[in-house]
C-alpha cells in the first residue's frame, strides 16, 4: 500500500517538474521574492535615510528677524529706527534645463521687484537679444 503510494507521489513530482508551468511560477515566485527584499530594504533598513536625504532637498528654512523697535534719547529724537528690509537668495538647484529659461526667470524676477520700487543690487549676468 505505501509502495502504491509512493509510486503515485513519484510520477507527481515527475510530472509537475517536467510541466513548463511549474517551472515559469518557480521563475516568477523568486522574482516576486527579489522584488520583496527589495523594497523591504528600501522601506525599513534604508528608508530613514532616504527620507533625510529627500527632505534636505525639499525644506526651504526662511528667518524672519523681529523688530525691536525704535530706539530715542531721553529727549524724545529717534537714535535708531527699525527699517524693514527683503533679501532674495537664488540658489541654481538644476531646475531650468537650459540657461535661457533660468534667465528669463530672472529677468521676471527683476520686473516683479522693479514694479514693487525696490532696487536690485548684485551680480547679474543676463542677456537681452532683440526680442527681450
Amino acid at each position: 500500500m505505501y509502495s502504491d503510494l509512493l509510486e503515485i507521489f513519484k510520477d507527481f513530482v515527475k510530472k509537475l517538474l517536467a510541466s513548463r508551468l511549474f517551472i515559469l511560477s518557480i521563475f516568477f515566485t523568486g522574482l516576486f521574492g527579489i522584488l520583496v527584499v527589495r523594497l523591504f530594504n528600501l522601506q525599513v533598513v534604508s528608508g530613514e535615510e532616504y527620507q533625510q536625504d529627500y527632505m534636505a532637498l525639499t525644506e526651504k528654512t526662511i528667518k524672519l528677524d523681529s523688530t525691536r523697535g525704535n530706539i530715542y534719547d531721553k529727549n524724545g529724537n529717534i537714535l535708531a529706527y527699525n527699517e524693514l528690509s527683503y533679501n532674495v537668495t537664488i540658489q541654481d538647484n538644476g531646475d531650468y534645463a537650459k540657461s535661457n529659461d533660468k534667465n528669463r526667470m530672472l529677468l521676471e524676477l527683476v520686473r516683479i521687484l522693479y514694479r514693487h520700487g525696490e532696487a536690485v543690487e548684485g551680480e547679474f549676468a543676463i542677456g537681452f537679444d532683440s526680442s527681450g
